[in-house]
Formats: C-alpha cells, structure tokens, sequence
C-alpha cells in the first residue's frame, strides 16, 4: 500500500512492466491491517469501513487482477470485538488467519486466536490461546503456527484441535520464529528472531 497512518491509501497494482494505481482504501497501520496471506490465489487485505476510523469494523476484501476490491466479510466475527490483523494462509475455499482482540488493559488470557474461515465468512473453527502468532502456513491436512513466546503448534486442518505443541530450541537456548513455510519432504523450515533459518522435521 502507498500511504502512511495520516493519509488516506491507495492500493499499488504491480506487473513486470508497470505500476497501476489501485482503489482508495483509507489510511493503513501495521497493528490493525498487517495480513499476509501465504498460498494466496489472489491479493487479500484488510480495509476498515469508514475511511476517516480505518481500523474499526475492517472487512477482510479480495483484491481482482484488474484491482478490483471486493468485501467478503468481516474481520471479527464476534460483534463488538476489534480484532488486530496477523499472519494467513489460504487453504481451499477458506482462509485461515491469526489475531489478537483489542482490550484497554493490553492482551487479555485467551485474547489470542487462530481461525478458519469460509469464503462466505462462516467459521469452522477457532483455536484460542494467550500469545500472539508471529508467522503461520499449512499443508493438506495441518496448520502450523508459531507464537511470540517461542512457542511453535500444529492444528488439525479440518478441526482445529493440536496435534502437537513444542517450544523452540536451538543448542539449548530458547529462540522464536518469525517466519515459517511448509518445504517438500515432510520439513518445516523456521526463520527465527537471531536470524537462523531451522529446517525441521515434521511429526505425523
């Protein structure tokens, strides 16, 4: 996006031979618009609904080659709960998202979320936790999350529940990742805060 937290923005369409500006979508912050959406089939992103508060009531909008925006649902599927972006992935006919819901007093227990989402805006499942997500991806059949205390899940894809739960380690030391992408082979590779890159084994 092109524009600061002060200005409204406009979405960059990018090709291999030139920039085409997009539509007007309002101003953009790390906290609240941050969505990065691995194996996406096209450009997602977060746009609030009145230009001049852009980070209340965000709809989650898909992106057309021809830069067309398109709404498909709320951010938030519970009403009056301001949720702030965080890493996705697509999987199918859903997205599969993390966040952190807005509280005064800073992040509550069990404020952070991993969901799975339907096109159409239904949820599927919603897994509920304490740290916020710093990266996520997904194969087939798993989705693979890791949190800002180090700590590194696998969901079921279909249901949501764990399959596995592990804390990051290297030599001994505790680490975090900030980055993860499902490799061929059965490997995780995990970019992590001291600037390693794991490559790791996964369990079935």
């Amino acid at each position: 996006m092109d524009g600061g937290s002060k200005r409204p923005a406009r979405l960059m369409m990018y090709d291999l031979d030139s920039t085409v500006d997009g539509p007007e979508v309002g101003r953009y912050d790390l906290f609240n618009h941050g969505f990065a959406v691995r194996s996406a089939s096209r450009p997602y992103v977060l746009v609030g609904t009145d230009l001049d508060k852009p980070h209340k009531d965000k709809w989650i909008a898909a992106v057309g080659a021809d830069g067309t925006l398109r709404r498909l649902f709320p951010h938030s599927w519970v009403p009056q709960e301001h949720h702030f972006g965080g890493p996705a992935v697509e999987i199918g006919q859903s997205l599969v998202y993390a966040g952190t819901v807005h509280h005064g007093h800073g992040l509550q227990p069990g404020g952070a979320y991993v969901v799975r989402r339907s096109l159409n805006g239904a949820v599927q499942w919603q897994y509920r936790t304490d740290h916020p997500a710093t990266a996520l991806d997904a194969d087939e059949d798993t989705v693979y999350v890791a949190y800002n205390s180090g700590a590194l899940t696998a969901l079921d894809a279909d249901q949501g529940s764990v399959r596995w739960h592990t804390e990051l380690e290297v030599g001994g030391a505790p680490t975090t990742a900030l980055s993860l992408a499902v490799a061929p082979q059965g490997h995780l590779l995990v970019g992590t805060v001291d600037g390693r890159i794991l490559e790791c084994s996964l369990r079935r």
